[in-house]
């Protein structure tokens, strides 16, 4: 087989498909429900644009991010007062897995976490949303520690302490998933190919200390969270500025 042509000329392939009538009864295709489709994977593929055009209605929409998932986040802290102003973005391939990971806390008190495998929108999460939670809460813990936020008597702070006001998308590329159900909304991976270890927890220090405000901001989040078997902290302070 020829390898395919490479040349910045070279026109795009081109996929059609028609939805059989047999199966989806009443074929309706809704521009809006697409547009978030399409938009979604313009986030999780920086640089990428793609255009949405619908002939019979006269729409076009065209999706360009070069931030990806940086830009994906700050989209959905759109509103929200925001602890620091630059997401956290960290990129890296390890035993053959790509990782990409953006997060940003506001100043609310529920998590915002998506994850996704090859673009699929794992809804129900999977082991690389278990190893990423698993990872922060480790990072932080040992952060709160050597930084004497935590005394050596003091609990360690769980995973919702850590994860409370937290907007994050990951995101993960490998070369043969494993889903759980037709719907892939669930990823599985082996333990061995989970990709949070070693150069997570290392990664993640060395960025988040290069975050201007960051180690402040978060640090003093961290610090006035409650901890289990402590009595409740005084309110930890606001953020530092509305998301434009």
């Amino acid at each position: 087989m020829s390898p395919w042509p490479v040349s910045p000329k070279a026109p795009a392939p081109k996929t059609a498909f028609l939805a059989d009538p047999e199966i989806f009864g009443t074929i309706k295709y809704d521009f809006n429900t697409i547009c978030d489709r399409v938009r979604e994977v313009a986030y999780l593929n920086k640089g990428l644009e793609i255009s949405l055009i619908d002939v019979a209605e006269d729409k076009e929409q065209t999706f360009y991010f070069e931030g990806g998932l940086a830009s994906f986040v700050r989209h959905m802290n759109h509103n929200r007062v925001v602890l620091h102003k630059q997401p956290i973005y960290i990129s890296k391939t390890n035993n053959g897995i790509g990782v990409d990971v953006a997060l940003q806390y506001n100043d609310g008190f529920s998590e915002s976490i998506f994850s996704f495998a090859n673009c699929v929108n794992t809804m129900d999460g999977g082991t690389h949303l278990t190893g990423f939670r698993s990872a922060l809460t480790r990072v932080y813990n040992d952060y709160a520690h050597k930084n004497k936020f935590l005394k050596e008597e003091d609990a360690n702070l769980s995973g919702d302490d850590v994860r409370e006001g937290l907007t994050a998308i990951v995101s993960v590329k490998i070369g043969e998933p494993q889903f759980e159900g037709q719907t892939k909304g669930k990823l599985a991976m082996p333990k061995p190919n989970r990709p949070w270890n070693p150069w997570w927890p290392k990664d993640w220090l060395c960025i988040w200390k290069s975050t201007p405000m960051t180690p402040n901001r978060l640090s003093i989040n961290v610090y006035y969270l409650p901890r289990p078997g402590s009595s409740p902290q005084s309110p930890r302070p606001g953020g530092t500025e509305k998301q434009p």
